[in-house]
């Protein structure tokens, strides 16, 4: 049995049908990019691009139903559970019904919600997966469930008595500081870079600090190479120590990594930007990109729970004991 449509959904097909007539040439052309879409599917469309996507949607059945997908995912709920506007789309009338119900949506001013972050940030790396699969064809954003998870047996966590930071696990930098936790009453430290266990240099550092700037004479780190690098501080008890190791991106991952950075800057909403860098970071291993950029963000959006969960995600990974306020 068809479920019963509403007067408003009669009402903008009605609309769509005198408007785009189906000789109208104007529906036809090349589809828009997959965020003007996730766009339009969120309610954030412009009213400068609104006419040609709704021109476009109501005779491309592809965006049809892509758009369908992105109303899927940022709905906390499947539609079938939400009906709009009295009507069931996915059950009653499928994907290209559903898409048009989004449509009728835009003509009318009734625009879907704006999504959480959870939602917006798959949907995003949706679309890059969909623009890039050369580059986001594997990305996908860290769940809840993994941001929140505890790893207190990682690999990445330095080993001994003094906790090290950074530089870990994967490093753009070939000039990176050395930052470790600070050790109560220590009387100063000593830092040394190590490369095949044999030291490449050593620099003493004074009492209460704990970062070491890049040596200025000593030669930049190597691509792709993995170092050690070990802290220890003079305690008040007496000596402790801890080690940490890293690597220098090859010259392939950094390329990578850069070139998806800037596909996220052109074609992701500023709000957003950072904290998709940061999930393709944490995934990359690019540990001190992944702060960076959750620190941006979490700076941009404090109260934001996902940003917030993503930021404290990457500190557990460095291994740094500092607290969000």
């Amino acid at each position: 049995m068809k479920p019963e449509r509403s007067p408003d959904f009669e009402a903008g097909l009605e609309h769509l049908a005198r408007r785009y007539p189906p000789d109208d040439p104007r529906a036809a052309g090349d589809c828009p990019d997959e965020i003007a879409l996730a766009r339009l599917a969120e309610g954030r469309a412009g009213d400068e691009e609104r006419p040609a996507l709704d021109r476009h949607l109501v005779r491309c059945a592809s965006c049809q139903a892509l758009v369908v997908d992105l109303v899927r995912e940022l709905s906390p709920r499947p539609i079938v559970r939400r009906p709009l506007l009295g009507l069931d789309p996915v059950a009653g009338f499928g994907i290209a019904a559903a898409a048009l119900l989004v449509a009728v949506l835009v003509f009318f001013g009734r625009k879907p919600r704006v999504a959480p972050t959870e939602d917006q940030l798959h949907v995003f790396a949706a679309a890059l997966r969909g623009a890039r699969p050369d580059l986001f064809g594997d990305f996908r954003p860290l769940t809840h469930e993994e941001r929140v998870a505890p790893f207190p047996s990682s690999p990445m966590r330095s080993s001994g008595d003094v906790t090290l930071v950074y530089p870990a696990e994967a490093i753009l930098e070939a000039r990176p500081a050395f930052r470790w936790t600070p050790v109560p009453g220590g009387a100063g430290a000593t830092v040394t870079l190590l490369r095949k266990g044999a030291p490449l240099w050593t620099r003493r550092i004074g009492p209460g600090e704990a970062r070491c700037d890049w040596p200025p004479p000593e030669p930049e780190l190597e691509p792709g190479a993995p170092y050690v690098w070990t802290v220890a501080v003079d305690g008040p008890l007496g000596p402790v120590q801890g080690q940490r190791s890293f690597r220098v991106a090859a010259a392939e991952q950094r390329r990578a990594f850069l070139e998806r950075r800037a596909e996220i800057e052109a074609r992701i909403p500023n709000e957003l930007k950072d904290l998709v860098v940061a999930h393709v970071a944490i995934r990359a291993a690019l540990l001190g990109e992944a702060e960076a950029a959750a620190r941006a963000a979490h700076g941009r959006r404090s109260d934001d729970p996902v940003t917030r969960e993503t930021l404290l995600h990457v500190l557990r990974l460095l291994g740094s004991p500092e607290v969000l306020r």
